[in-house]
């Protein structure tokens, strides 16, 4: 999971710098807390099954 976690963060990196989307909406949209996200992002804490599918799925509708 932890490997998938760092795949997963790799490419919202990617899609948040190539689409211009800020932290607070992409939590918003997915129902995280800010705090949660910035923490996954940063690599202090992985998400498990539930949580890695919800931002996976977010990011296939922004396909890089």
């Amino acid at each position: 999971m932890r490997e998938y976690n760092n795949l997963l963060r790799k490419k919202f990196t990617e899609v948040l710098e190539t689409h211009g989307l800020k932290m607070k909406f992409v939590a918003d949209k997915l129902g995280i807390e800010y705090t949660t996200l910035s923490k996954w992002k940063n690599g202090k804490l992985d998400f498990g099954e539930d949580k890695a599918k919800q931002v996976a799925y977010f990011l296939e509708k922004y396909e890089v």
